[in-house]
């Protein structure tokens, strides 16, 4: 009885152990499985500069609607009225944060007959007027419009720049609300 007993567990555990292993362990043929054939990655283009004339259409498609923004500025402030100048600032804000952004973009990449450095100061000159400018859209009087030209800068320029590509509005008034 007792041999009996015995031989049941052996059996029984062979049964249990068989279903842990799999069919190449029990030497029972199995499939081969081949090896991952993940899709090969292209290679990164490279990039590459903008033709000439390319380049010029960007140029004039960013400064254009930039210096028509800056005409009617300087039309308004030309009238002498506050109310008016005020009220042309933010569209100016609007044209240069858009001229700016598109000067400030790494993935532009200018023809070697346009230096690097010419953008970079052409972008941070808008940065910089966007300060200012942004300060004249919020000024509730003629004087503290007046005191915004103070802040033309290079930090005035950094601090637009970090904004925009932080996602952030230019006037910092209305993003510091509440903090």
């Amino acid at each position: 009885m007792k041999l009996k007993a015995s031989l049941a567990v052996a059996a029984l555990s062979v049964l249990l152990l068989a279903g842990c292993t799999s069919p190449a362990d029990s030497g029972s043929a199995s499939e081969t499985i081949p090896a991952s054939q993940a899709a090969t990655p292209s290679p990164t283009p490279t990039p590459e500069a903008m033709s000439v004339e390319d380049a010029a259409n960007y140029y004039l498609d960013t400064v254009c609607p930039a210096n028509a923004a800056s005409e009617a500025w300087n039309t308004a402030t030309a009238s002498g009225e506050f109310a008016a100048y005020k009220a042309s600032a933010q569209p100016l804000v609007d044209a240069y944060s858009a001229a700016a952004a598109r000067f400030d973009d790494p993935t532009v990449l200018w023809p070697a007959q346009v230096e690097a450095a010419d953008i970079t100061a052409l972008s941070s000159s808008y940065y910089a007027d966007i300060s200012v400018l942004q300060g004249i859209a919020n000024a509730a009087t003629e004087t503290e419009a007046n005191f915004a030209f103070a802040n033309r800068d290079a930090a005035a320029a950094a601090s637009q720049k970090i904004r925009a590509r932080l996602g952030i509005t230019s006037d910092t008034s209305s993003s510091c609300s509440g903090r």
